[in-house]
């Protein structure tokens, strides 16, 4: 198990003489501020991202447990929001549930991060999705990012059902980095 303590934020840094203690302790390292904490976040924002990120875990680990106890899970990556100027515009809609992505099967974030990276500059990804109970394929070309990361522009949830339960989810954006809102948010790859 991997336990992760942050001492200091931009409203209260730590003071160098407290750090002293970290440069002896092999189990403790010294990360900038602004690793941890992006210029223009405010406190708000991080407690709030940090509560969608718990609540995020908590569906992922309730995923894991049905799993575990024999219970059928289905994931599912869905469609919440489009960047108006983003790659995906005009082509994917909220309510999109993407099923596969070049030809390979996407349930999560991870995997369709995986695939986006696979995806060569200027070529485009061809995206099976469930739109209004039809199948359907649609190309889209990722942006890529500063970084080297390629962009689809959209916000996509991760839904999780079972028969025994009812559905539940956790939001992520997937394309440019944004401010955080009322829904669990990370940039996809």
């Amino acid at each position: 198990m991997l336990s992760v303590s942050i001492s200091g934020t931009p409203d209260r840094p730590v003071d160098w003489l407290s750090l002293v203690g970290t440069l002896f302790d092999p189990t403790r390292t010294i990360v900038p501020l602004d690793a941890l904490f992006p210029e223009g976040l405010t406190s708000e924002q991080r407690t709030e991202q940090n509560a969608s990120m718990m609540s995020a875990s908590q569906l992922s680990a309730t995923a894991a447990a049905l799993k575990r106890l024999g219970e059928p899970v289905e994931p599912r990556l869905r469609v919440v929001g489009v960047d108006e100027a983003g790659p995906s515009a005009g082509v994917l809609r909220e309510g999109d549930a993407i099923r596969r992505a070049d030809d390979e099967p996407v349930t999560g974030l991870e995997e369709l991060r995986e695939v986006l990276g696979r995806a060569a500059p200027g070529r485009a990804v061809r995206l099976e999705i469930m739109r209004d109970d039809a199948i359907e394929q649609v190309d889209v070309e990722p942006e890529t990012g500063a970084d080297g990361t390629r962009l689809l522009g959209v916000t996509v949830t991760e839904d999780y059902s079972s028969p025994s339960t009812s559905s539940w989810n956790s939001t992520r954006s997937v394309g440019r980095a944004r401010a955080w809102s009322s829904r669990s948010r990370s940039t996809i790859s």
